[in-house]
């Protein structure tokens, strides 16, 4: 009787935990995107604060929507550790080439103001 619950409670986790994965790769894609908003607009304090308290409900939104559409509402251990697993792995694959590809941006931005504070 034992076992046969057991079979029957495992059958979901690996959906919830590949779930977990892409919960935790929009998170980091979300941190990505406000360093990226930050950069470009040469951010200050309060600007820093609401990038902050926006990645804050935003990361909070997508923890929680992965935990109640993909484990019915239960938060496990590994739905935690398959969000952790997924800004990790996206930490360390495409953010490489956000960041590249957002201080290219930047640069290229204050350049342009530049120049054309310059012809001015």
């Amino acid at each position: 009787s034992y076992s046969n619950n057991m079979l029957f409670y495992t059958v979901g986790q690996g959906y919830v935990f590949l779930a977990a994965l892409a919960a935790g790769a929009a998170i980091g894609l979300l941190y990505d995107a406000l360093r990226g908003v930050r950069w470009l607009l040469e951010a200050g304090p309060w600007l820093n604060l609401a990038a902050d308290v926006a990645f804050g409900i935003g990361a909070g939104a997508i923890a929680i929507g992965c935990v109640y559409f993909a484990a019915y509402g239960e938060l496990r251990a590994y739905s935690l550790l398959g969000m952790l697993c997924g800004c990790i792995l996206y930490s360390a694959s495409v953010s490489r080439l956000m960041r590249a590809g957002a201080q290219r941006l930047s640069r290229a931005l204050r350049d342009f103001r530049a120049k054309k504070n310059q012809s001015l």
